[in-house]
């Protein structure tokens, strides 16, 4: 769990960064609409990012080349922003689509941020997708803590073999 902290917390707090720069100046030059409040948005981004973070710790275990990442995230993209049901209405998808969407942040994160960025909802108005994301949080992170002990275990038998 230590190796998971420290590498979600510097992934975290570079993209709580991010996140806070996209919500303020991007919609500023672009001049999007932003009705929701920021305390809103980082109660709400928090997690999210946190989520995120999480899944992809989840995810380095299956990528052995650094440049797959770009080849997997790159290919997962669009799909996941018509799963989350923001750009393709969530009512005329398939059960096991939207089954599936539920497994990714992007599905709670983008209704979210829509209804909070463009709606104008609070925090208790995203109550669905929030819960969403903390048992996204929860179930990541556990499975990143057991995938490291999992590689650290055996590691650690192949040393003591030789």
């Amino acid at each position: 769990w230590q190796i998971v902290i420290g590498k979600g917390l510097f992934y975290i707090m570079l993209y709580l960064i991010w996140g806070i720069y996209m919500h303020i100046i991007v919609t500023k030059i672009f001049t999007l609409p932003q009705l929701g409040h920021f305390s809103d948005f980082m109660l709400f981004i928090t997690p999210y990012i946190i989520a995120c973070t999480m899944l992809g710790i989840v995810l380095s275990f299956l990528i052995y080349h650094r440049e797959d990442c770009m080849l997997l995230f790159v290919f997962m993209s669009l799909p996941l922003l018509f799963m989350s049901g923001v750009s393709w209405p969530a009512n005329n998808m398939p059960e096991a689509i939207k089954l599936i969407s539920y497994l990714f942040p992007s599905t709670f994160g983008l209704n979210a941020y829509v209804q909070i960025s463009s709606m104008g909802a609070s925090i208790v108005d995203v109550n669905k997708e929030m819960i969403g994301i903390i048992i996204q949080i929860i179930a990541y992170s556990a499975l990143a803590c057991l995938l490291y002990y999992i590689k650290l275990h055996r590691k650690l038998r192949r040393k003591l073999q030789n």
